[in-house]
């Protein structure tokens, strides 16, 4: 998100910016960012499509083409720097993905004194420039990515409550409650909590994942608990995540001995065992499957190792800890 955001913003500048990667930001990727830039007057190379990104500026504005097929990020970037262009920007947005994010982009730019105006489906949006961000007061909102995994600990294994989020948020991972919900799981909120009460044994689920692909590896953990089968749609945006998600899972949730296959743009999950067997897992460094692998670890019929496991202090450095506080044995 970074790297895509600040690509653009650093091509405000007349200065050669040169953005670097490591790990498995190096795999993702950049190439949504060349053309764009190029068009709306600065300069941008990759390496073969993928980092490092290299830019220079200024951007003045003008009409662009964009794929927004690889996610919202590329256009997210666009919509924060090019207010700050001199002139005006038109950007024509092929097979977007992700939209709630653009929604939230939108609406925070709005906070803080920017317009963006775009279209119901963002295929056409509109930048005035010289623009002016004012300063404000923003409160941030608990994250939904991070807390699908403890509220799916709780559909499976009794009662969790969840404070910090926002009923009304935009944010996609949000909808991680209607899968919960769809499996048998009670959906109680407080004010700003919420809370899920396990209702004995989960049943299988149906769920478009296509806007929110984060929750891929929580609702793997949960579908695998479930009688029957379960089928998430949206896999194929797992490809270019921090590993190709979807193989990841498949192999590593088999170690546990899940039954997990790939149907055209589905990941089918098939449970009705009682419980996963244990066993070691490699999330290869991402972070959400370590978590998975977790929560999954509280049903499972013996401890579940997890290889690096400390990937997840990519986005939780506490999940270890908030598990741990809900009942998980963790060691």
């Amino acid at each position: 998100l970074c790297m895509r955001m600040f690509a653009p913003i650093s091509a405000l500048r007349r200065d050669r910016t040169v953005l670097l990667a490591s790990g498995s930001l190096g795999r993702r990727p950049m190439i949504a960012l060349e053309g764009p830039i190029r068009r709306l007057g600065g300069e941008c190379r990759t390496s073969g499509g993928l980092a490092p990104v290299e830019v220079r500026g200024p951007l003045a504005g003008g009409r662009s083409v964009m794929d927004g097929s690889l996610g919202s990020q590329f256009l997210t970037g666009f919509m924060m720097a090019l207010p700050l262009a001199e002139g005006d920007s038109e950007l024509t947005v092929t097979g977007l993905k992700s939209r709630p994010y653009a929604d939230m982009t939108v609406s925070l730019l709005r906070e803080f004194g920017v317009v963006v105006e775009h279209d119901e489906d963002y295929g056409s949006v509109r930048i005035p420039g010289n623009q002016t961000y004012r300063s404000t007061v923003f409160e941030v909102e608990g994250d939904w990515s991070g807390a699908a995994f403890l509220l799916v600990a709780g559909a499976m294994r009794g009662r969790v409550t969840v404070t910090g989020l926002r009923p009304d948020s935009g944010q996609a991972d949000r909808r991680v409650l209607e899968a919960i919900e769809q499996a048998g799981a009670d959906v109680a909120w407080s004010g700003g909590s919420v809370t899920i009460v396990s209702n004995g044994r989960l049943k299988a689920f149906s769920f478009d994942a296509g806007d929110s692909p984060d929750l891929f590896p929580p609702l793997v953990a949960l579908a695998a608990g479930a009688e029957g089968g379960s089928r998430i749609r949206g896999v194929g945006r797992l490809k270019h995540k921090e590993s190709d998600r979807g193989t990841v899972l498949l192999e590593e949730f088999g170690r546990l001995g899940a039954r997990l296959s790939i149907d055209g743009d589905e990941l089918v999950v098939e449970g009705g065992r009682i419980g996963l067997e244990g066993g070691t897992i490699d999330p290869r460094g991402d972070h959400r499957i370590a978590m998975a692998g977790a929560v999954a670890g509280l049903s499972a019929g013996a401890a579940v190792g997890i290889k690096g496991h400390e990937c997840v202090a990519k986005s939780y450095p506490g999940f270890f800890e908030d598990l741990r506080t809900i009942g998980g044995r963790v060691s």
